[in-house]
């Protein structure tokens, strides 16, 4: 009807018009169910949304037994059917613009003198998302890496599809949800209105968990398991699927699938109908959603199909041409470096398209994490590692500790195939070590020295600086001032401060640096034979290696590792790899346990087809260095016969080291197997 239009475009022009001709506030106008006076006994309590968000009081007006306010259930009963159509004025405010409401706001005075409308003013603030958006989410820091801030965006882009319809309820909830800032409370208002839910109001407490999940790590396993949480998604989770792709927005998939990344929720039903309508549709889906699809499915280590992959490299070289953020091509570069996938179409794009902008405008995040994706992909392009690189050192002041370990990491990467870039790393570990050393955390400590002692073993390679192992390890008084610096970090911080798998890596650095301290090796022994059943299995292998090539025995330490593998029954779930390392470990340190380096050699014997030829080298060196007999014997046929079945996979060295660990191992009656292996064709000629 007329008066249900006047009442809405009522509403746009009073909300998009103010003193200063700014969006200050936005009204929510309900016509009275009659000409009858308003009901006092149904009013609201006397007080604004904008007193609590800490705005100006706002006059206050009677309403016609209706009340947005947040106070008031989603099931009062006292809307009218005109205030269910004046409630949706959201979706004019998108419509009409500001000018077109001052040329008719005085017009549309004049005539509210005839009709019942009542204004309740709020603030933008308390309204959030339901009205204008709010923040975007943020994905959250992992381990290895973490994630880019996401931009500011609405919770809705109608481009190519329409907002869905809000009913009186679901705006009433609406607001009910912005007004709350916990997770706890959200939650309680989706344990007891879930069934009034729509689409929307599902979105928006998805969200609410994931930014929760954001400040606290801690939370995320606590969210998964609540008991309003699980319904949720799965009510969420059947709206998706049951409409048509043409109907859900764009931003609604591609939030959805942030927060399910956010939270580490994968559906397989519910990634692949996004991933199917990014497909289909990917050529209206904005710069933001196609970054944040490729970077949701890298955070979940989930590989989309060809078809995906293929729409993906059409759509961003016909985007590059346009203007396209540093943001979003650094989010795709992460996402598929999360997922493994190395496109040189797609990397070769962005690379020249890189070098043909003003990287000046890119923020120094996104140059961070390009630099770390083009690295880690393996995308070795020296003319984008150099520009990269001088923007880097430009601001290296204004880095922020993460953004150093990420650049470090980056750089120390490509030292031996670019050793053009070494003054990008020099200049990040100047910098680190002069100004930023006292700012690291003890996660971000590890990763420098990880960073550290890989770009001087690359750098030694590169350089041909070959060490003999006699020669191999230097003392504290030869440490060079980067290498001073962690050891310091390490006494000042103490050893307790630092977590089991940090202490790995910190003694896996300083193997890479050839830095043989005894008191912090004695000390990190100590600390991981108290807490080794705390450890991993993959841990107590890699401890155990380490240590052996330190040629550094610490009893305590073997004796906890070795109980530990036994009471757990690691041996029975151990990978070959693990089972090689173990055995090689033990062999350095010089430990010989006859019964348990028998099982491994049992276990090598009965999978040596899953085996690779540095494994089995491992494996038949470390027995034949301790001298085992239990099963060796089987397990050194088994390796002769894989030799003469793969010759021309093994080197030389293999050979070699396998062929004295089988006279070392084996009695006469399997002397044939040495000689097919001496007899077979080209074995002399190889460069032993």
């Amino acid at each position: 009807s007329w008066q249900r239009m006047l009442v809405l475009r009522a509403l746009a022009a009073e909300s998009l018009v103010s003193a200063k001709g700014s969006l200050r506030h936005v009204a929510f106008l309900v016509m009275g169910p009659s000409a009858a006076k308003p009901n006092p006994t149904a009013l609201p309590p006397m007080e604004s949304l904008g007193d609590s968000a800490g705005r100006k009081r706002h006059r206050y007006v009677l309403c016609a037994g209706c009340s947005l306010c947040s106070r008031w259930p989603p099931d009062y009963e006292q809307h009218s059917t005109e205030a269910a159509v004046a409630v949706t004025a959201s979706t004019a405010l998108r419509v009409l613009s500001a000018a077109r409401g001052r040329q008719k706001l005085a017009k549309l005075r004049r005539k509210r003198r005839k009709l019942h409308l009542h204004v309740h003013t709020m603030t933008l603030q308390a309204l959030g998302d339901g009205v204008d958006g709010s923040d975007a989410l943020e994905f959250d820091a992992d381990a290895d890496l973490e994630e880019l801030p996401a931009a500011e965006e609405s919770l809705f882009d109608v481009q190519g599809a329409e907002e869905p319809v809000r009913t009186r309820s679901a705006q009433v909830i609406q607001l009910r949800l912005t007004s709350e800032q916990r997770y706890q409370e959200v939650l309680r208002l989706v344990e007891i209105y879930l069934p009034k839910f729509d689409i929307v109001n599902m979105m928006y407490a998805l969200r609410v968990c994931s930014r929760s999940v954001q400040q606290n790590r801690n939370l995320k396993r606590r969210i998964q398991f609540d008991n309003a949480f699980v319904p949720l998604f799965n009510t969420l989770k059947k709206q998706v699927l049951s409409r048509t792709n043409n109907n859900v927005p764009p931003s609604l998939l591609t939030g959805m699938l942030r927060s399910c990344a956010t939270l580490s929720i994968f559906d397989i039903e519910l990634f692949s109908e996004v991933v199917a309508d990014a497909t289909q549709r990917m050529a209206i889906y904005s710069n933001n959603d196609i970054a944040y699809v490729v970077l949701s499915l890298g955070v979940l280590r989930q590989k989309p199909n060809a078809a995906f992959m293929q729409t993906l490299v059409r759509e961003l070289r016909a985007r590059l041409d346009q203007r396209i953020s540093c943001r979003n091509l650094s989010q795709i570069v992460t996402g598929m470096m999360r997922l493994g996938i190395r496109d040189d179409r797609v990397m070769k794009s962005v690379s020249e398209h890189l070098l043909g902008a003003d990287l000046s405008l890119c923020d120094d995040n996104s140059l961070v994490h390009l630099a770390l994706g083009f690295s880690k992909l393996l995308y070795l392009d020296e003319r984008i590692f150099d520009a990269l690189g001088e923007r880097i050192v430009a601001s290296v002041e204004a880095l922020s500790t993460d953004q150093l370990v990420k650049a470090s990491l980056a750089y120390a990467s490509v030292a031996q195939v670019l050793p053009e870039s070494h003054f990008v790393m020099e200049s990040l570990l100047e910098c680190i070590i002069e100004l930023r050393q006292h700012d690291f955390s003890n996660e971000e400590l590890v990763s420098i020295a990880l960073a550290v002692s890989k770009f001087q073993q690359l750098t030694d390679a590169s350089l041909n600086n070959r060490v003999d192992d006699r020669n191999l390890y230097h003392t504290s008084v030869q440490m060079s001032t980067t290498e001073r610096m962690i050891v310091d970090q390490m006494e000042i911080r103490s050893l307790e401060s630092f977590s089991t798998s940090q202490l790995i890596r910190l003694i896996r650095s300083l193997l890479r640096l050839r830095l043989r301290d005894g008191d912090v090796l004695s000390g990190v022994a100590s600390l991981l034979a108290e807490n080794a059943a705390e450890l991993r299995m993959v841990d107590i292998s890699q401890a155990l290696y380490i240590y052996g090539k330190f040629r550094f025995v610490h009893i305590p330490f073997v004796t906890a590792m070795l109980g530990e593998i036994k009471r757990r029954g690691l041996l029975e779930e151990m990978s070959t790899e693990s089972l090689a390392i173990l055995a090689h470990g033990l062999a350095r340190c010089y430990v010989l346990d006859e019964e348990f380096m028998g099982q491994i050699a049992a276990k090598i014997s009965s999978q040596r087809r899953r085996c690779s030829e540095q494994e089995l080298t491992m494996v038949m060196w470390s027995m034949a260095t301790l001298g085992v007999k239990k099963n060796t014997e089987v397990l050194a046929n088994a390796c002769m016969e894989d030799v003469l079945k793969r010759s021309t996979r093994y080197n030389p060295l293999e050979i070699s080291t396998i062929c004295w660990a089988f006279a070392v191992l084996s009695s006469g009656r399997c002397a044939l197997w040495a000689l097919g292996v001496l007899l077979m064709d080209g074995f002399w000629n190889q460069n032993f």
